[in-house]
């Protein structure tokens, strides 16, 4: 991990707000949503943001191997409203009616704890500039360590 992001590791243990967060993120269970969200809303940083891109995005230090669930298998739907379901369809469904709002879904409430623990969700999705790229943007409110609302 050390040689392949050094100076990421060391200008994250050199910030405070960086080193809260890996204290914090340390205490969690690697399943835990709630718990992970809040420490990196908490404490979050440009530091924390580089040496997490580095760490687990670039170089998979952490040697994470998530595979997609077999089951259940859920039959994808061949139609929507009559017409046979293509890209362009099931991407107007995620981006949803947009109209005057500014989000495509809110999240009400879930199966998931993660959903119900942070209040004023918004799942933003819209199509790329690129040819055939899509984007995701969630935006909810957490409530820090210290109790700030963010």
């Amino acid at each position: 991990m050390v040689t392949k992001c050094g100076p990421q590791i060391l200008n994250c243990l050199l910030n405070p707000n960086c080193r809260k967060a890996l204290q914090c993120l340390n205490n969690c269970s690697p399943v835990d949503q709630v718990c992970n969200y809040c420490c990196i809303a908490s404490y979050e940083s440009k530091y924390l943001e580089k040496f997490s891109l580095c760490v687990l995005q670039k170089n998979n230090c952490l040697e994470l191997d998530a595979k997609i669930p077999k089951k259940p298998y859920v039959t994808p739907m061949a139609e929507f409203r009559g017409e046979k379901l293509s890209t362009e369809i099931a991407e107007d469904l995620f981006v949803g009616w947009l109209g005057t709002l500014e989000w495509s879904w809110r999240v009400v409430a879930g199966q998931n704890p993660a959903y119900d623990q942070f209040p004023c969700q918004y799942q933003l999705f819209y199509r790329g500039k690129a040819r055939g790229s899509f984007w995701y943007e969630p935006v909810f409110q957490v409530r820090t360590l210290e109790g700030d609302l963010v």
